[in-house]
């Protein structure tokens, strides 16, 4: 895990180096920036300081890592041989609210019933 935090660090760091204060505009990389922070915080500096049953706060945050994977899906949008797989995501994605709808319905009538 210190492997990939420290390339994770190196990567935000290029990136202000190359970019400065301008990144800051790019909300990618202010949520990028935002989990190398408390990725560094628990892991280099609080999980020495604090016990591990009170670091639950710190856990939790650290589970929004997971939502990295949303840059890869950005990527993948840009490869041609993928397009027909990513109208079929953004027609999911877009539809949410149709089908969250639609399952309250069915819970409501299932519970009445």
């Amino acid at each position: 895990e210190n492997i990939f935090l420290s390339l994770y660090v190196a990567e935000a760091a290029l990136n202000l180096l190359v970019r400065g204060k301008e990144c800051f505009y790019d909300s990618w990389f202010v949520f990028d920036f935002m989990l190398v922070v408390a990725g560094v915080s628990y892991q280099w500096c609080m999980k020495f300081i604090v016990d591990e049953s009170q670091g639950g706060v710190w856990q939790q945050i650290l589970v929004l890592r997971t939502l990295r994977l949303l840059r890869l899906l950005r990527a993948l949008r840009l490869i041609p041989a993928l397009k027909t797989a990513w109208r079929l995501i953004y027609g999911l994605l877009t539809s949410t609210n149709t089908m969250v709808s639609t399952l309250a319905l069915i819970i409501l009538i299932l519970y009445m019933f």
